[in-house]
């Protein structure tokens, strides 16, 4: 489950989010690379 960060917690937090950011785009292009390959 997701929750929603304010500004406040963006600032609080840049390392966490950037590195939360990071790993979504990985898993996104993972998930691309199997569906591609499945097909």
């Amino acid at each position: 489950m997701r929750r929603t960060m304010t500004s406040f917690d963006e600032l609080e937090n840049p390392h966490e989010t950037e590195s939360a950011h990071r790993e979504e785009l990985k898993f996104k292009a993972r998930e691309r690379a199997v569906k591609s390959l499945a097909l």
